[in-house]
């Protein structure tokens, strides 16, 4: 099983659909993001989680 925080911190700047808009600046900021996405100590400051396990066969 593995969760991901899939906004992370950045769900708190205010301008984040100015970052999103930006070509390097959005690059910037997934990079980031994937960087942390999984880290269990800041997986609570996302506003959502995606949880995925596999069913085993």
């Amino acid at each position: 099983m593995a969760q991901y925080g899939l906004e992370g911190a950045f769900w708190l700047m205010g301008d984040i659909g100015d970052w999103l808009d930006d070509p390097e600046r959005r690059a910037l900021l997934l990079d980031a993001q994937r960087s942390v996405e999984s880290v269990p100590s800041l997986l609570g400051v996302s506003g959502h989680l995606l949880t995925v396990t596999h069913r085993p066969r």
